[in-house]
């Protein structure tokens, strides 16, 4: 199978695939659509799909969020991307967010935490887990980062590989949030993200696998390896 038929038949809550030329971006699973703000740029060739260049530019959002991405303590959490950095700046940059219309009330996000360490906030004030994993390139990479519920338990995965883990109980459950953007996010610590994204899904409910997740990053390879024999 492709890289997005492994990701939809382990049925995500949403999926971007962030294919489109240009306008909206539309959600693979239940038509969820995602407003562009700001200037981005289309069409960036990437090893899985194609993807969008936010460029600290632009960003996406949600302006009818479902009830179905309300994360609720207790429970687990998948989100899955492609992103490459644009530079290797030191600025705090937000790759994702679902948070409360105040600065504090959150659900769930991701940052580049000082432009380096990948940060995944979750349920609450005191419930960020900075991973000490640090992206200090610009290329392309696939990004799995998992909750589980049961035990807490965070991991984060890059390019088919866990390079960080720890278990680290959120504070509360916040109430469902107001504000889901894509490439940036409403809270005061990060700016817009300096770099391109794609194929972003969430999985609410969900831990996905470590089968599952090495093999959404074979099928990236797969196709890699067909790129490359369809070109000698």
């Amino acid at each position: 199978m492709s890289y997005s038929d492994e990701v939809i038949a382990d049925q995500p809550t949403a999926y971007w695939k962030m294919n489109e030329p240009s306008g909206d971006i539309i959600d693979s699973m239940g038509s969820v659509v995602a407003t562009p703000v700001g200037v981005l740029k289309y069409g960036v060739k990437n090893y899985a799909n194609q993807g969008i260049n936010i460029d600290t530019q632009g960003e996406f959002r949600v302006q009818s969020i479902p009830a179905s991405f309300a994360w609720l303590i207790d429970t687990s959490l998948t989100i899955e991307f492609c992103l490459r950095r644009n530079s290797l700046d030191t600025e705090t940059k937000a790759i994702l967010s679902y948070r409360n219309s105040t600065t504090d009330g959150r659900q769930y996000s991701l940052f580049f935490l000082g432009g380096s360490s990948i940060l995944f906030d979750i349920g609450g004030t005191g419930s960020r887990w900075t991973t000490g994993y640090s992206i200090q390139d610009t290329d392309w990479h696939h990004v799995i980062v998992r909750h589980r519920g049961s035990d807490a338990r965070r991991e984060l995965w890059i390019d088919g590989r866990r390079v960080s883990g720890a278990t680290q109980l959120p504070t509360t459950a916040e109430a469902a949030g107001t504000d889901f953007k894509i490439g940036a996010s409403n809270s005061s610590i990060a700016s817009r993200f300096n770099g391109c994204l794609s194929d972003v899904a969430i999985y609410n409910g969900t831990y996905l696998s470590n089968e599952r997740c090495t093999a959404h990053w074979l099928a990236i390879q797969n196709r890699n390896a067909g790129l490359v024999m369809s070109a000698l």
